[in-house]
């Protein structure tokens, strides 16, 4: 199982992921990937799922739910990455 690892990926070395991926997968296994993945062939869903997405960010803010420059500014501060403050939660 994955879960938001392979977006981070280009579209050749995830290519080449998804087509190993299956070799070590017993027969009747399955592998299963809850990433979010953009479909450039739809445009329209995708400006929706972005809007969307940015306004529940808004609106996290003020709960403290760190962005991603806020995550980067709080890491430049040396606070261990592995971990968040107590309160914070992270925005998705």
């Amino acid at each position: 199982m994955s879960a938001r690892a392979p977006h981070w990926l280009h579209n050749q070395p995830l290519a080449a992921l998804y087509g190993q991926v299956t070799a070590p997968v017993r027969d009747g296994g399955v592998f299963v990937n809850a990433d979010h993945m953009i479909d450039e062939t739809t445009p329209q869903i995708n400006a929706v799922q972005r809007a969307r997405r940015l306004m529940r960010m808004d609106q996290a803010k003020p709960e403290g739910a760190l962005d991603r420059s806020g995550r980067r500014r709080l890491a430049a501060k040396g606070a261990a990455l592995a971990g968040r403050p107590p309160g914070v939660r992270a925005l998705r």
